[in-house]
């Protein structure tokens, strides 16, 4: 038998070709694919035993967050939310015409009409359980997030596994956890764009065809769960094109997401008599950019077209609108926006778009030096490997590219938080995978990885807690005592009533199943009230003529108006004459028309 023995300069030399023979097999695997023979700064079966705890406890973590978010909000509820659960209730009801909309998209209203129709919930509990299935909602969120980090390009010399889930884990949580006291898509927008990537992530390194199926049905419900999610669309897609994926596959992707969204766009478009898949981005890109008011559009400012069918101002002073026409809703002009902004042809001025753009973008910029032990800890990361770290993150333009494309978009209209997280979330993503570190670093991610988890887990935290020990504005426990309050005086569901300054949170309308038909919003309720009786007559034969049987009337105090920043102090205004009486246990006022 042949035997063969080595110095030790040429054993040495034997295993620095190993090792680069093992670096560029590690380099050529593509990212987001599970190498079984990858070394990081621990043992492969070390990481896998640690990454399973790590991602356990984030989601005890993540659940006991999502429960207390939960509670405390169980009863907030704002505009857009019950626009969006009386859409449910249409549903439930078989009133197919008034499903049709072209300004709120249509899953969270599915996802609602499914969870009523299963609880059934009383009066009371309509807006508990909507929120209890938003924490539904928020675990679903927590496996679309898994599946989308899991996904992510890594690098040997990057951030070590279990330091990037701490990190990704934390920022996640951070950001979404807030999204659970909204009763809006917002999350849902959240769960489709993780799942979206992750499935862009996959098909750029594997593309299985059923891979490609999977994609082509999660765009068309990104689309569902919100309109911006239409275009949004062709920029996921142009990803893939760019980086050189299977035309045909790209194609069937394409052909399922459409075939999915066509009979949504085919039903909106008969509705509004011209091709759309929605008029949301029409709508708040004139309210944002041209002073369009948001309700009661009355065709201000001029050249901004003329108004169809428009809420009807029936009074000057105080300025009362009347809307009792074919849309049967608590708040009809908050139901269908579209409806009685038909006619609007904005005037587009370049100017005041870019002013408002770059404004917006700033904003959107801020948000990322929130918290901010982030900026810290990015930078302090970046200095270990300047270079690397850039041409890293680079490499990961596959995520910047939808993010900046979404925070484009928002910038033109409104660039609220809410709307962020995903976006924020896919840019952090960029840079957390993207980091390059030099061999010493590890002890110092490590040091910046607990640091920045714990500040982010104790802000979330401390934002329920602060919930907990003040209250919410939009806490909806003030509406319940009005409902109550109606039902002891007997008004019967399916009343058409008044309403004098609610503006859009007149929630116990809906709660009561009433429909508002006219209205004195906020701004002009202390003008009625020092109006002289010949006056307020006048105005009440008004409610009067537009149908309503009686009116209620806003008195300050309880769920703070979301119409203003800074509401007028309806309490001290507020001087009622013969026939008003209190609506008990409210604070809150009732007058019979009839």
């Amino acid at each position: 038998m042949q035997t063969s023995t080595h110095t030790q300069s040429e054993r040495q030399v034997i295993g620095a070709a190993a090792v680069s023979t093992v670096s560029r097999e590690q380099s050529d695997v593509k990212p987001g694919l599970h190498d079984p023979q990858q070394q990081t700064f621990r043992s492969v079966a070390g990481v896998a035993t640690s990454e399973s705890h790590i991602k356990f406890l984030f989601r005890i973590i993540g659940i006991l967050l999502g429960l207390a978010q939960t509670i405390v909000a169980r009863n907030s509820i704002g505009p857009d939310g019950r626009s969006y659960m009386e859409i449910a209730r249409a549903y439930l009801g078989h009133d197919w015409r008034m499903t049709v909309n072209a300004h709120w998209s249509p899953l969270y209203s599915w996802l609602s009409a499914v969870m009523l129709g299963i609880v059934r919930p009383s009066w009371r509990w309509e807006y508990p359980t909507v929120h209890a299935m938003n924490f539904l909602i928020f675990l679903v969120a927590i496996a679309a997030f898994e599946f989308f980090w899991k996904g992510l390009p890594r690098s040997e010399s990057g951030i070590p596994n279990l330091e990037f889930w701490v990190l990704g884990y934390a920022f996640f949580l951070w950001l979404t956890v807030a999204q659970l006291s909204l009763v809006n898509p917002d999350l849902c927008v959240a769960t489709m764009v993780y799942f979206i990537m992750g499935l862009v992530m996959r098909v750029r390194n594997q593309g299985r065809t059923v891979t490609h199926i999977w994609l082509g049905g999660a765009l068309a419900f990104g689309y569902f769960a919100k309109a911006i999610l239409f275009p949004l669309a062709f920029v996921f897609l142009a990803v893939l094109v760019i980086s050189r994926v299977n035309t045909k596959k790209i194609v069937l992707s394409s052909a399922i997401f459409l075939a999915i969204a066509a009979p949504q766009i085919l039903r909106l478009s008969r509705a509004e008599g011209h091709i759309t898949w929605s008029e949301s981005g029409r709508l708040t890109l004139a309210w944002s950019n041209w002073d369009v008011p948001i309700r009661n559009w009355q065709g201000q400012p001029p050249g901004n077209g003329t108004p169809v069918h428009p809420t009807r101002q029936v009074y000057l002073h105080p300025a009362v609108f009347e809307f009792n026409g074919p849309i049967r809703a608590s708040y009809p002009p908050w139901y269908d926006p579209t409806y009685w902004n038909e006619g609007l042809k904005f005037n587009f001025v370049p100017r005041v778009l870019v002013a408002h753009a770059t404004h917006n973008a700033a904003q959107i910029l801020v948000g990322f030096l929130q918290p901010k032990i982030w900026v810290l800890a990015m930078v302090t990361l970046l200095v270990l490997s300047t270079r690397a770290s850039f041409m890293g993150i680079a490499a990961q333009w596959f995520l910047l590219v939808p993010a900046l494309a979404a925070f484009s978009l928002y910038s033109l209209t409104f660039a609220e938080f809410r709307y962020m997280p995903a976006w924020e979330m896919l840019v952090w993503a960029a840079l957390l995978s993207g980091l390059r570190m030099r061999r010493r670093a590890p002890r110092v991610v490590s040091w910046i990885a607990a640091g920045s988890a714990a500040i982010m887990l104790l802000a979330s935290a401390n934002g329920s807690r602060g919930q907990f020990a003040h209250g919410r504005h939009d806490d909806a426990t003030p509406v319940y005592a009005i409902v109550e309050g109606l039902q002891h005086l007997r008004v019967q569901p399916g009343a058409r009533v008044g309403a004098i300054g609610y503006d859009t949170d007149a929630h116990w309308a809906y709660l009561s199943r009433l429909s508002v038909v006219a209205e004195i919003n906020a701004d002009q309720t202390c003008e009625f009230w020092s109006a002289n009786p010949k006056i307020q007559q006048e105005v009440l034969e008004k409610f009067r003529a537009a149908g309503a049987s009686l009116l209620v009337a806003h008195v300050g105090g309880g769920m703070r108006p979301t119409s203003y920043a800074h509401p007028p102090d309806l309490a001290s205004c507020t001087q009622p004459r013969t026939g008003w009486q209190k609506l008990s246990p409210s604070s809150d006022l009732v007058y019979f028309l009839h």
